[in-house]
């Protein structure tokens, strides 16, 4: 019974996330509205409504950022500063750039068969990149991956994981990560990197090697455009990411010349 409660926390902290990001949302957009209506205007500023976004994300994540520090505040921690070590930061952005480059190749190899799929995908990509580039690039690469982290490997995944199996808890917050983007192509993937992340979270015994993880991911979307645009170049692309995302996995998986058990 008590490992079932956990689960039903890790849900409910999903259902929370959502329903938070929403009200929040609403509440600053008809606070703009009104604003722009008190003015005389009728034009909304889409740099104004994508700041609402940061805002709604941010404050979301100091919520959660509370929540889980409330769940392990007497749980011992490891140190911040063992994630300083040289092998562990290069695993991390071998690891990130490799999954940026491996998952961008493959979906430009593929698109062009599913072309009413990736046209919806398109658009959301298009309304996530619409702010200036200071904006977006501090939404997708700090804002976004530190609040996603608290909400899904913070609070979700441990909850989840005192259900006891650590696999299933880390498969529910992969998938519910994958939910939470709204997008088939995005979800797909996401789900697959957020089971990637909570295990990074569990390797490294803290959060903040998934966060990090999350931001190098993030960050590396700049690498893409490094690559023709063209079939040879979507495969370079995917050749290159899978080169690095199987090398880093190896060091991950393995310290000193032995694999970890955990």
């Amino acid at each position: 019974m008590r490992k079932t409660i956990y689960f039903i926390i890790a849900i409910l902290a999903f259902l929370a996330a959502e329903v938070l990001q929403l009200l929040l949302a609403g509440l600053l957009s008809a606070a703009y509205g009104i604003i722009i209506a008190m003015k005389g205007e009728s034009t909304l500023d889409n740099h104004i409504l994508y700041l609402i976004s940061m805002v709604t994300i941010l404050i979301c994540g100091i919520v959660f950022f509370l929540w889980y520090y409330w769940m392990v505040r007497s749980e011992s921690r490891k140190p911040w500063r063992s994630l300083l070590n040289s092998n562990r930061w290069v695993s991390l952005f071998g690891l990130g750039i490799g999954c940026q480059l491996l998952v961008s190749g493959g979906m430009s190899l593929i698109q062009s068969y599913f072309p009413r799929i990736f046209h919806n995908y398109s658009e959301v990509m298009e309304q996530l990149m619409s702010g200036s580039a200071t904006m977006v690039a501090l939404l997708s690469i700090i804002i976004a991956p530190i609040a996603e982290e608290l909400i899904f490997r913070g609070v979700i995944l441990h909850s989840a994981s005192k259900a006891g199996s650590f696999l299933a808890a880390n498969l529910l917050q992969g998938v519910l990560f994958g939910i939470y983007h709204w997008n088939l192509v995005q979800g797909i993937y996401a789900a697959a990197l957020g089971f990637l992340l909570g295990y990074v979270c569990k390797k490294y015994q803290s959060i903040l090697g998934s966060i990090l993880l999350h931001m190098i991911i993030n960050a590396s979307a700049f690498f893409v455009v490094l690559f023709p645009d063209h079939m040879m170049g979507y495969l370079a692309m995917s050749m290159i990411g899978l080169i690095l995302f199987t090398i880093s996995m190896r060091s991950l998986l393995h310290r000193n010349g032995r694999v970890v058990k955990e």
